[in-house]
């Protein structure tokens, strides 16, 4: 964290004078408690609020000195904090500190907003131009799409095999899947029919885009592609009860 720049925002004379939300003047707190220069900038702010206080006193006829009782387990500013903010805006000083500390983070804001949607500008781009080159892969000559038909009770689900014999590389789309359980995980299946030998490709993480798709290697020798519903992790062999979808690789010249 940039202390030096907090410190500039004039949000600590705010914290000391009372004058933030509750959210806010907690979440102060914890940065203050966290921070030994934030904590020492709140020592020295109280410090000066308390000397204009008791020189403002002083001017006034009479004036019985104020004593201010001290509760040691909480933080000083916070003891004065709703009269340091009466004094404040009997002298006018209050006004000065929301109108600076509102424009600073109001700059502060527009940067960060800024920063951000540069940052989710280059996420798009970055996710157009992966989109791009899969829609490239997919519709290669040599890529053989294998729909993969829902099976059983889940007839309803359905998936696609983009797969790129000569590069040994699977393009697997599971848009047509329901979300996995929480402790389960879909897991792709290659398959030799005769005799029947599942082999696992892998467990399906989940996707962190809206694509869904898949890319992995497969060396081995396949005549159906399978997706089952297994435990976190994976399974060793498919759990055929839960096989959700299957496809066979068209072997035709």
């Amino acid at each position: 964290m940039d202390t030096e720049k907090y410190i500039a925002s004039g949000i600590l004379e705010l914290y000391v004078s009372g004058a933030l939300s509750p959210a806010e003047h907690e979440q102060v707190h914890r940065l203050v408690q966290k921070y030994p220069e934030l904590a020492a900038e709140a020592n020295r702010i109280e410090a000066a609020l308390m000397a204009l206080a008791q020189a403002r006193a002083t001017t006034k006829a009479g004036a019985a000195p104020r004593v201010i009782s001290r509760n040691n387990s909480r933080p000083k500013w916070l003891t004065y904090g709703g009269w340091a903010a009466a004094t404040l805006a009997t002298a006018g000083l209050i006004s000065l500190f929301v109108e600076r500390s509102e424009l600073q983070l109001s700059v502060e804001q527009m940067e960060q907003k800024e920063i951000f949607l540069e940052a989710e500008l280059e996420s798009q781009k970055a996710t157009n131009l992966l989109t791009v080159e899969l829609l490239d892969a997919l519709r290669a000559p040599d890529v053989q799409k294998i729909p993969l038909a829902g099976q059983g009770d889940y007839d309803q689900s359905f998936a696609a095999v983009y797969w790129n014999a000569e590069a040994k590389t699977v393009y697997l789309d599971v848009n047509g899947l329901p979300e996995a359980p929480s402790g389960m995980q879909y897991q792709l299946w290659s398959l030799t029919l005769d005799p029947l030998t599942p082999t696992s490709l892998g467990v399906l993480e989940q996707s962190e885009d809206d694509l869904n798709l898949y890319i992995i290697e497969n060396e081995f020798t396949t005549e159906a592609y399978g997706i089952t519903l297994e435990p976190e992790g994976g399974s060793e062999s498919p759990t055929l009860e839960n096989l959700y979808v299957l496809g066979a690789v068209n072997t035709t010249p």
